[in-house]
């Protein structure tokens, strides 16, 4: 059950399970951060998680996964070629290899085997970016999860969807 402090306003049910689930969100991504920057060397760019995915023997840079808003290799950088929802090269572009739920290049693909991994710039791998639950050496579920139910809601503005989640 969910309380809220008596110094809040009640709010209603929806309102405060989002709260709850943003909570839950930035405990995940924290553990996820804190994991790769503990298992790789403490230098500053261990925390760099990188999305990449092999297609065809080409290793295609998706974008930054843990990387500010406003950094242009961001995957959350709304006007970045890796964060738009126009280019081809974006996860969030629903037509493209990367961001179609069809594509077996797509995180977004249920049934992908040939989805995008998570890795820091020493190559360390921490995952499958992926919304297959039955693919071995997933994402964190809990991260991957939601982010696959709210993937629609993201593609608006990845930007937005960073600042909530992330800070």
């Amino acid at each position: 059950m969910l309380t809220l402090p008596a110094s809040q306003p009640a709010q209603p049910f929806g309102a405060a399970l989002e709260t709850h689930v943003i909570q839950l969100m930035k405990t995940s991504i924290k553990h996820l951060l804190l994991t790769a920057a503990l298992a790789g060397s403490f230098a500053v760019h261990a925390a760099e998680l990188l999305l990449f995915v092999d297609k065809g023997g080409d290793h295609a840079f998706l974008g930054c996964f843990s990387c500010s808003r406003y950094n242009s290799s961001s995957i959350w950088n709304t006007y970045g070629q890796y964060g738009s929802r126009y280019s081809t090269k974006s996860i969030w572009n629903e037509f493209s290899d990367y961001g179609s739920s069809y594509s077996s290049y797509s995180p977004w693909n249920a049934y992908a085997q040939k989805a995008p991994v998570l890795v820091d710039r020493d190559g360390k791998f921490y995952g499958y970016f992926t919304c297959n639950r039955y693919r071995s050496k997933r994402v964190s579920a809990e991260l991957m999860d939601f982010l696959c139910e709210n993937v629609g809601r993201i593609r608006e503005d990845p930007g937005s969807f960073h600042d909530k989640y992330f800070r």
